[in-house]
């Protein structure tokens, strides 16, 4: 339950990000891959 919450939660977040740089969303999953 609270990995569930924890994923709803990043994936809202994401989606904010996406949504304030939808050109750079690219960018942001190079990103975000390279973190993981």
């Amino acid at each position: 339950m609270k990995k569930k919450t924890l994923k709803a939660r990043f994936e809202k977040r994401r989606a904010k990000k996406a949504k304030r740089k939808p050109q750079d969303n690219q960018g942001e999953k190079s990103k975000e891959s390279d973190s993981k």
